[in-house]
């Protein structure tokens, strides 16, 4: 796990170097490292500092071990952005401003290659207002919604659900639509409209891309892995990378975090880095956060679910929506609150995946959805 660590970064200085070399001399179990680098999403890094700096002091089945590997993520990312480039074209032919968020975008950015961090589906964030317009074409166009929905029951489904994925080509294409940022892990909506783009558009073949800014990206993904618990190393590894390559306006990011109501969701973010990756923040922000009690138990659950199963795929401890650590993660007691108000009544993609109602008999939802979570408990399965 340590190897992993040191080797998490694009661009490792003389530091990172020596640590990276002096740790490679100790390795006996070259096939933990390997599976550890592919459970937590970050073999590609490994590969490129094995082949750029490492490859006299690892062996070389090894090395094409990695190298395999790596062919394979390359491949499939090359696959799914050539059909992410076709999307968000469609949608622009339409007058529908269309951003991609992490995937190859991110890739991109952050590492100069898209090949460089494992994606498995295409995220894609519209207007609200657009999300209707946004889905018909989709259909249109031969994908296939994971609920399927009337045009009235759509209406109805983004009231409180932020996205919905589709498929194509017999499931090799998954896109997930989002028409919130946010989902339910801020306080109020985050939207396309709120939040600001970079001012230089990243070029992906021949296409130039809307990205967001370093800040907002920042925040994005902190939101994000939070909402999964921050189950894997590479999630983390972007927040690190966002915060080396760009010169962030701390203010500002703070200002942000302060009117979203998820400073601790940042904060939590940047510590973990700062903690694992040694990447220097604020000093501000760690040492307001070494004085949190709850802060850093939510830090040490995060570090305990990476370190508990590192190279085991089967045992990812993935975070439920009920987990305490999503309602210790609030600013507020009163966003707790309303968290677990939510999750109790406001009905969820897996409650239209259960019972389809016709869009007149929506309000049966917040009925259903307290018994179907008393249900699901009672047989055990996720809600």
């Amino acid at each position: 796990m340590a190897f992993v660590l040191a080797c998490a970064f694009a661009e490792p200085d003389s530091k990172q170097y020596e640590k990276m070399l002096n740790i490679a001399g100790k390795i006996s179990d070259w096939e933990q490292v390997y599976e550890i680098s592919l459970t937590q999403r970050l073999l590609p890094l490994l590969y490129m500092n094995i082949k750029n700096h490492l490859h006299s002091a690892v062996p070389d089945e090894v090395v094409n071990r990695f190298k395999k590997a790596y062919i394979n993520i390359a491949a499939d990312n090359l696959y799914l952005t050539s059909h992410l480039l076709k999307v968000v074209s469609l949608l622009k032919k339409s007058g529908i401003a269309a951003v991609p968020v992490k995937g190859p975008i991110t890739a991109q950015e952050l590492y100069g290659d898209i090949g460089m961090r494992p994606f498995s589906d295409i995220d894609i964030i519209v207007n609200k207002d657009d999300a209707l317009k946004a889905w018909q074409i989709l259909l249109e166009n031969g994908f296939q919604p994971e609920v399927k929905l009337t045009i009235a029951q759509f209406r109805k489904y983004i009231i409180h659900e932020d996205n919905l994925s589709f498929a194509k080509d017999k499931g090799s294409i998954h896109i997930e639509l989002h028409w919130e940022m946010s989902g339910w892990y801020l306080n109020r909506p985050l939207k396309l409209n709120d939040v600001e783009m970079a001012e230089k558009k990243i070029q992906i073949e021949s296409q130039k891309i809307t990205r967001l800014s370093p800040e907002y990206l920042l925040l994005y993904l902190c939101v994000h892995g939070a909402k999964h618990g921050w189950v894997y190393l590479e999630q983390l590894s972007c927040i690190a990378h966002i915060v080396l390559k760009h010169e962030i306006n701390w203010e500002q990011l703070n200002g942000m975090a302060v009117k979203w109501r998820c400073k601790r969701i940042l904060e939590l973010g940047l510590f973990l880095i700062w903690d694992l990756f040694d990447v220097p923040v604020p000093a501000s922000i760690t040492d307001a956060f070494k004085h949190d009690k709850t802060m850093m138990h939510l830090a040490g659950t995060v570090i305990q679910n990476v370190s508990e199963y590192p190279f085991d795929r089967g045992k990812i401890n993935k975070l439920s929506r009920f987990s305490l650590f999503h309602v210790h993660i609030r600013d507020r007691f009163r966003d707790k609150l309303n968290y677990v108000f939510r999750l109790a009544f406001c009905p969820t993609k897996s409650d239209w995946l259960s019972f389809a109602l016709p869009a007149q008999l929506f309000f049966l939802y917040y009925l259903l959805r307290p018994c179907r979570l008393v249900t699901s408990k009672l047989k055990g399965q996720t809600a």
